[in-house]
């Protein structure tokens, strides 16, 4: 029997680059941020690019660290303690589990992470301070119109800029592209002299996927990376430098005592 043809294609909203742009700028405007808008160069994101070179910068994971997408996925499937890429496991089909996070995530009906307001407060912080805050998220295509709405609802006044390492309309981009790479790219932006080979400038992030981090720690002298456990046991092979953290809130808080 066949499936029925979903009445939503979200792949087909993925929004352009100058949509992106614009929502971004309606973020700034609500956080009462500034900085030129602009593309992420070679990427799919938005950024406000700062006058002055940021002290460090924060690179912050946003499905189990900021929203519980796995968690929320697995209650709306009855199952707990699956991670959704892997739940081929419960008889689903990828396909059918990439369909329920867009549909859950444009619905706005993904949980947030615990403590949400106290790392809304860190994460402001941490910019007033001088560092350079950017969402950088491997979110599904589709998602990206969810997500702004997400940070203007929950976290106004936390972010710089947002990547999405998906490659936006050129997936060929996506195999290229790592979150680390697009640091590196917006630093650049910043400062044409930037080294990411320079062990004094900082490059923290914030990711429950050992791989993310892993990128940082191949490109950037200065990384440092903190992994919560949002999803139970890790899977991947973890970079010996990871600091393994039991909570988001943890990453954060450690994250703010080394900036502020």
């Amino acid at each position: 029997m066949e499936r029925p043809t979903p009445i939503f294609d979200y792949d087909t909203i993925q929004p352009s680059q100058e949509a992106l742009l614009d929502m971004f700028r309606e973020y700034q405007a609500i956080s009462g941020s500034t900085g030129l808008v602009t593309e992420v160069t070679g990427g799919y994101g938005v950024v406000g690019l700062p006058v002055e070179r940021p002290q460090a910068v924060v690179s912050v994971d946003f499905c189990e660290v900021l929203r519980q997408t796995g968690r929320t996925c697995g209650e709306a499937m009855g199952i707990y303690g699956i991670e959704y890429p892997y739940a081929v496991a419960t008889g689903l089909q990828e396909l059918e589990i990439f369909a329920l996070v867009r549909g859950l995530m444009n619905a706005e009906q993904v949980q947030l992470t615990e403590n949400a307001e106290v790392i809304l407060r860190l994460l402001q912080e941490m910019r007033t301070a001088g560092a350079l805050v950017i969402g950088n998220t491997s979110t599904l295509p589709g998602c990206e119109v969810a997500t702004m709405r997400f940070i203007s609802k929950h976290y106004p006044g936390a972010f710089d800029g947002v990547n999405f390492n998906t490659g936006g309309h050129d997936p060929a981009v996506a195999k290229k592209r790592t979150k680390a790479w697009a640091i590196d790219s917006i630093m650049r932006d910043i400062d044409p002299t930037f080294q990411a080979a320079d062990p004094a400038f900082k490059v923290f992030s914030i990711d429950d996927r050992p791989h993310h981090n892993q990128s940082f720690h191949d490109l950037f002298a200065g990384a440092v990376t903190y992994m919560p456990r949002c999803m139970g046991e890790i899977l991947e092979p973890i970079h010996e430098a990871n600091i393994i953290v039991d909570s988001p809130l943890q990453a954060f808080q450690m994250a703010h005592a080394a900036i502020v």
